[in-house]
């Protein structure tokens, strides 16, 4: 009978692999492997079998995925660290030394020292691993075409001064993205004229799209007209004009890529979610809901991996850091970060959606808010919640239940989305709301109570004054 063998394994992108195995006797072994069948065989008959052997590895890039794979196909217990408790805990080992041989011992020690805070890896599952690398993949692209659109943005200054407050600061539209690729010249929007600028965008099929056509176009002649009298010649806007044009071909070109990849992500997500259940929650479309997948697997799956909601929190990196010293214990530290960044940011996301359309999370929203919580701090709280919600629904699942989330009011009747959201927006109104609605009611006195109103305002500046 074999004692139990601890490997770690220094993973290697485009050099070998560094093993190094460690015995209950104190015995350590070195050897360098490759990611092939005869090699990683090789390293467990060289230890004595794969029945006895845990092994570590940090996550290198993609180069783990083919290495855990094969080594628990083959029985082996293999544990993913973070990268950052590894290269912390190999500096306690060896400050002065940095080698791959090191690294790999490092990884080894890490279970023997602390095997309580180690999970052990479960079997890839291939939709969840290839939903996870779309998503990523998609998130690329989008952040890839939000860059584009950032230098479009900062070439209007320079290019369409007049109008850069109108259009730096929202949002880039089909009409805009039109009248940027061919009416960026001034004198050619003069030479068009307001004739021109509307057949340009009959022509685009674009008539009609928005109420704002006829304004967009009569401000864009305006500052055709200014832009003219600040350069006067002395801008190539000929040359400007194909910038911006290979820009905005770039930025179009995003399009299709993302429609096709949505397309694998929606298979992707029914499989592993083929009823639906993380949709019902508040905030939760299908990008978010695949994401939710891609991490956490499926409904069955999420209530196997945890325990409670509390691990799910942890395990996602919501749960705030602990920070105590003697008799100081600061309360309010920042949430740890210790999960998958792209499931924080979708859920941030959605907890934001679903403050405004679940009236029991508007309400925890609001009530942070008037403590004096940050905007971003209650909407991390929310999205807590939100997890604690997501839980209950695939625990209820889980035995049989298989509604999903249940919208209810102040009473606990049941309530639709439509409904829910009306009543959030009645309750909780947004900042916007609450202007608009000062706006509406002064532009409704009657002058005479305008006059009042501001008396009496002046009078209690000037007794505050005194």
């Amino acid at each position: 009978m074999y004692a139990r063998i601890t490997i770690g394994i220094d993973l290697g992108i485009t050099s070998r692999h560094q093993v190094c195995a460690l015995g209950q006797d104190g015995s350590k072994r070195l050897m360098t492997i490759s990611t092939t069948p005869s090699d990683l065989d090789g390293m467990l008959e060289a230890v004595g079998g794969p029945d006895h052997v845990d092994v570590v590895l940090e996550p290198t890039g993609l180069s783990w995925v083919a290495v855990a794979t094969y080594l628990m196909s083959q029985g082996c217990c293999v544990y993913r660290v973070d990268t950052r408790k590894a290269h912390g805990f190999r500096k306690v080992l060896s400050r002065d030394v940095k080698s791959d041989r090191a690294d790999a011992e490092a990884l080894a020690r890490m279970l023997l020292v602390a095997p309580e805070q180690m999970r052990p890896m479960r079997q890839l599952e291939r939709e969840q691993f290839m939903l996870a690398r779309l998503l990523k993949t998609r998130e690329g692209i989008v952040d890839a075409r939000a860059e584009v659109v950032l230098h479009i943005k900062s070439a209007l200054p320079a290019y369409l001064p007049a109008l850069v407050r109108q259009l730096v600061g929202g949002e880039l539209g089909r009409i805009e993205r039109m009248l940027l690729r061919d009416f960026l010249d001034p004198q050619v929007v003069l030479d068009a004229g307001p004739e021109g600028l509307r057949a340009a965008v009959t022509d685009a099929k674009l008539a009609g799209r928005t109420p704002k056509t006829e304004p967009l176009i009569a401000a864009w002649i305006a500052g055709a007209e200014q832009t003219r009298k600040l350069y006067d010649g002395r801008m190539a806007f000929r040359f400007a004009q194909r910038q911006v044009r290979v820009l905005l071909r770039q930025y179009d070109g995003f399009a299709p890529l993302i429609a096709e990849l949505d397309k694998d992500i929606a298979e992707l997500h029914q499989a592993l979610d083929s009823q639906g259940l993380f949709q019902t929650l508040p905030g939760v479309g299908q990008t978010v809901s695949a994401a939710f997948c891609a991490v956490l697997g499926g409904p069955a799956s999420l209530v196997e991996r945890f325990p409670s909601p509390r691990h799910l929190i942890s395990f996602v990196g919501l749960d705030p850091r602990k920070s105590q010293s003697g008799g100081n214990n600061r309360e309010g530290q920042h949430i740890s970060k210790s999960g998958n960044r792209m499931l924080r940011r979708y859920l941030y996301l959605a907890a934001e959606t679903a403050r405004r359309k679940d009236l029991e999370l508007a309400k925890f929203y609001d009530r942070l808010i008037a403590r004096g919580k940050h905007h971003s701090c209650a909407v991390i709280a929310v999205a807590a919640k939100l997890l604690r919600r997501l839980y209950a629904v695939c625990k209820r699942a889980a035995a049989g239940d298989e509604k999903g989330y249940v919208r209810r009011d102040g009473d606990g009747r049941p309530i639709t989305a439509r409904e829910a959201t009306a009543m959030v927006r009645e309750r909780y109104p947004s900042k916007t709301a609450q202007a608009k609605a000062r706006r509406d009611a002064a532009r409704n006195l009657r002058p005479k109570d305008r006059v009042i109103f501001g008396t009496a305002f002046a009078d209690v500046v000037q007794q505050h004054r005194n």
